[in-house]
């Protein structure tokens, strides 16, 4: 997952967070984040409770230490079903 800002910059932070509003609420939060510019990027296990999160709520609100952005879900629940009927469970590794 990556979060960009249009504007303004990202400071570095310990920990990010997203907080999902307006359907079941959750939120959850990660030391497994990276910025670079303007771009926060995540890469972590546990992935359905983001998808779940962006298909049944209707605002997200992205967190780091000295920032806070919200964001729309608008038309996000479409586009989470079409992402979650095309997965494939992948063999085990040998």
């Amino acid at each position: 997952m990556a979060v960009s800002l249009t504007s303004g910059a990202l400071s570095e932070s310990p920990s990010f967070g997203i907080a999902f509003r307006g359907g079941p609420e959750l939120t959850i939060g990660t030391d497994r984040h990276r910025i670079a510019g303007d771009t926060l990027s995540v890469v972590d296990t546990g992935f359905d409770n983001v998808l779940n999160g962006l298909e049944f709520n209707l605002v997200a609100i992205a967190f780091t230490t000295d920032q806070t952005v919200q964001l729309s879900l608008a038309g996000a629940a479409e586009e989470v079903r079409k992402f979650k009927s095309c997965i494939e469970v992948a063999p085990p590794l040998a």
